[in-house]
């Protein structure tokens, strides 16, 4: 959403926890809950026509991986959760907040929507 809309899909931001990018409040509602029709919450008539078109594009090409999947892609040199990190040693708590600017800007690249730096 940041690299494409331009906008979040969630006010809050995310934090640079240990083992990946964390939203606590969409951690703390999901916690424990790995089959998405078990959350009560959420009202998808309230997303735009794009923004679903966003989320169908994130599920199509995230969705299938695990856990260990999206935690290697995270953890990887140069993404925006491992600059947040700034050098921390693996497995050390963290909770730096991860810029938008940065997750836009890292998006874009993968998208191809800008040059690489």
């Amino acid at each position: 959403s940041l690299a494409i809309l331009g906008e979040p899909l969630v006010d809050e931001g995310f934090h640079a926890w240990k083992n990946g990018p964390v939203c606590y409040p969409l951690f703390r509602l999901h916690r424990g809950r790995y089959v998405m029709e078990s959350i009560e919450q959420g009202d998808t008539s309230r997303l735009t026509v794009l923004e679903k078109i966003v989320l169908d594009g994130a599920i199509k090409n995230y969705g299938g991986l695990t856990g260990a999947q999206l935690g290697e892609k995270t953890h990887q040199s140069g993404t925006p959760w491992s600059r947040a990190r700034n050098g921390a040693v693996d497995g050390a708590p963290g909770s730096a907040m991860i810029s938008n600017t940065d997750i836009a800007s890292h998006f874009r690249e993968i998208l191809g929507l800008e040059a690489s730096a």
